[in-house]
């Protein structure tokens, strides 16, 4: 009896299978076996095919006339037979999640620092990736590469929790996750783009060239991610109003402006309602997070991250992915003053290095400085490969002008500008400014590398002249036997009385000839006689002990060039 039952439904299901699935045939539906349950109106046949089970609903009128149709006696026994319960679903495994802090200004260090944690998190082979924003916006372009970030991302649900507030370039961030929490009374919106026309000069809005193609981008951020776009673009722009319009039929709610409301294909069958007031002339759409969930901004509340996580299934307290000591060493090193002071240090070394080949301390402390300025740079996400390259290019470049081509020509002044120019490289997030906000960032950078330049010439005209008498470097340089002995001897006096002595430069006239007691790079000393005078090459290179010969005099200048 069983099996005759069993095989009617089967029966009947392969029937109304081929009926409502003409991909499938009866006698596959008939054979594919699986399970009949019956509720009410409602017959549910389940079948399986290839491996997968399908469900079919079908809808089946209590009525003689229709079991009459399909026969008596099995049908009978099958309306008779009582409904086997279902198996017992299985509960669904707890969801386990990360917390990111996205907190403060959003810089690119912002965006190097969420793309660190987000491979982090998906290593841990987490389900929920939480950003726990704060953040009163930033960086515009930082902010959408932020959001398509999120949007892009596959192996995780993410979703944005607002607990206080999600303001311009934050607002932009939160609409990329695929879930927006907020507090009731959290703040998200007013995405309006700013700028200076005249640096220095007073904020204004941003003219309409920039500000169409961001309106783009946060219209699309947010259509991607199920929210009104119209409500996005008038967090940015701030003479755009939204109004509400339900539709006639299904009675769905959704947002649009004037503009597209004037080219919705199917304007007949939504009704036109109030406008939303957040959404007014002049002003960016702000507003709270209970206001949100009515808009359909955001899709829920809570009111603290214990009523978040067990909205979102999940039992295990979150790891929070907070700044690490490496991260806050990453933001030190890239402050103004300690990019200044990396700048003239690491210079200054490779001076030193140039200027007493083969002691190595100069280059091990440039390597130092250099290295630790393009290290926070590609962690900080404005440097690459590229930057470092040009660096490398320019020091070699500026080597060979010292070492292999005497003079200062096209190889050095080549070397210097690829230095230069890989220093400000690696110190932004774009090549060419293309907003008021770069150009300010840009003249930053420029104020910084100029400011190290010009502290590097002094100190290195200083130490060039003086840095023979530090007794380090007086240890380890070369210096002639002789030159040493007259050195010693004016030391202490006995070689002429420096009450009644001339200067040395002015014993000297040109065509003398003497010998450099210092690398002349190009400034250094040489000794003519009995004076030691403080002399300059014409841009040459001159090692010391080589003979040099006086050919220019200006006053306390003295010209030498080589005649070894």
């Amino acid at each position: 009896m069983q099996g005759r039952k069993s095989g009617s439904k089967k029966q009947l299901c392969g029937m109304f299978l081929a009926k409502t699935a003409p991909p499938i045939s009866q006698q596959e539906a008939f054979n594919a076996g699986g399970r009949i349950s019956y509720n009410g109106n409602t017959m549910r046949c389940h079948w399986r095919i290839n491996g997968s089970e399908t469900l079919m609903f079908g809808n089946i009128v209590r009525s003689l006339g229709l079991i009459l149709l399909f026969g008596a006696s099995p049908l009978s026994g099958w309306a008779q037979e009582p409904e086997a319960k279902p198996p017992a679903a299985e509960k669904p495994a707890a969801a386990t999640a990360v917390v990111i802090p996205l907190h403060g200004e959003i810089t690119p260090l912002t965006g190097a620092f969420l793309d660190r944690k987000l491979e982090e998190a998906r290593e841990m082979g987490v389900d929920v990736v939480i950003i726990d924003i704060d953040s009163p916006g930033g960086f515009a372009d930082v902010s959408f590469d932020i959001a398509r970030r999120l949007r892009d991302l596959k192996w995780a649900k993410t979703v944005a929790y607002v607990e206080n507030q999600a303001i311009s370039g934050a607002a932009i961030a939160a609409l990329g996750c695929d879930e927006i929490i907020m507090r009731p009374g959290a703040m998200l919106g007013d995405a309006g783009v700013i700028a200076q026309e005249i640096l220095g000069g007073p904020f204004k809005y941003a003219p309409e060239k920039i500000l169409s193609k961001m309106v783009a981008d946060i219209r699309e951020v947010a259509d991607a991610g199920g929210r009104p776009p119209a409500l996005a673009e008038a967090m940015m722009h701030k003479d755009v109003q939204v109004f509400q319009a339900t539709h006639k039929q299904d009675g769905r709610v959704w947002y649009y402006t004037k503009a597209e409301w004037d080219s919705l294909p199917d304007a007949e069958a939504w009704q036109q309602g109030k406008p939303v007031m957040e959404a007014r002339e002049n002003t960016f759409l702000t507003v709270t997070g209970k206001r949100a969930v009515e808009l359909q901004i955001a899709n829920g509340l809570a009111d603290s991250k214990t009523e978040l996580y067990e909205q979102l299934g999940i039992a295990k307290e979150p790891t929070v992915l907070a700044q690490t000591g490496i991260d806050t060493l990453v933001w030190v090193l890239n402050l103004p003053l300690i990019t200044f002071l990396l700048f003239v240090i690491g210079l200054l070394a490779i001076f030193i290095e140039f200027s007493a080949p083969g002691l190595g301390m100069g280059g091990l402390v440039s390597t130092l400085c250099f290295g630790l300025f393009f290290w926070s740079r590609f962690l900080g996400g404005t440097s690459g490969w590229l930057e470092v390259t040009l660096f490398a290019v320019g020091l070699i470049f500026i080597a060979c002008e010292i070492f292999v081509i005497p003079g200062f020509g096209v190889p050095g002044i080549s070397g210097f500008l690829l230095v230069l120019g890989s220093l400000v490289m690696a110190s932004r997030n774009v090549v060419w400014p293309e907003s008021t906000r770069d150009l300010m960032q840009l003249n930053k950078t420029l104020a910084t590398v100029g400011a190290s330049m010009i502290a590097f010439v002094v100190l290195a005209m200083v130490g060039s002249r003086y840095l023979l008498d530090f007794p380090l470097f007086r240890r380890i340089a070369l210096l002639p036997p002789e030159v040493d002995d007259q050195a010693a001897a004016v030391a202490v006096g006995t070689a002429y009385s420096a009450s009644n002595r001339p200067a040395a430069w002015e014993q000297v006239d040109v065509g003398d000839a003497g010998i450099a007691t210092s690398p002349l790079r190009p400034a250094g000393k040489a000794a003519f006689g009995d004076e030691l005078v403080d002399v300059i090459t014409e841009g040459e290179f001159v090692e010391a002990g080589k003979g040099v010969k006086i050919v220019q005099k200006h006053g306390t200048r003295v010209v030498v060039r080589s005649t070894s």
